[in-house]
């Protein structure tokens, strides 16, 4: 091959990538959610303050935030989950676990602690 086709498929990749790169960053932002694909090996969503930037423009970031309460839940299959909460009604437990809203029903939940500051870190 000669070196300018090998040039060439770089710069193709590279472009790809960043395209790719870019359309999870706007997923990210426009849904609050994290991507489940290339940001596993590459940590795209890194820009949390700029993300909340972009989704709350109106929002002054020097205003305290809202306290976020921590969750434990053990299931009954004895898998433990922590996150923060999201929502709690009489049917289920939303917790905000990676950057995604995961809803848990009451029947599959063995118990539910919350974590304070200490257990947190």
């Amino acid at each position: 091959m000669k070196a300018k086709t090998i040039a060439h498929c770089f710069g193709f990749l590279a472009i790809l990538l960043s395209v790719c790169l870019v359309g999870e960053f706007l997923f990210a932002v426009f849904t609050g959610r994290a991507p489940q694909s290339i940001h596993k090996s590459f940590p795209l969503v890194t820009f949390p303050a700029l993300i909340k930037m972009i989704q709350n423009p109106g929002e002054d970031s020097s205003t305290p935030a809202q306290a976020v309460t921590r969750l434990r839940i053990t299931l009954k299959n004895g898998r433990l989950i922590t996150g923060e909460k999201v929502s709690e009604d009489a049917s289920e437990i939303t917790l905000r676990v990676d950057g995604s809203a995961v809803g848990f029903v009451r029947t599959e939940i063995a118990r539910v602690e919350e974590l304070s500051e200490s257990e947190d870190a």
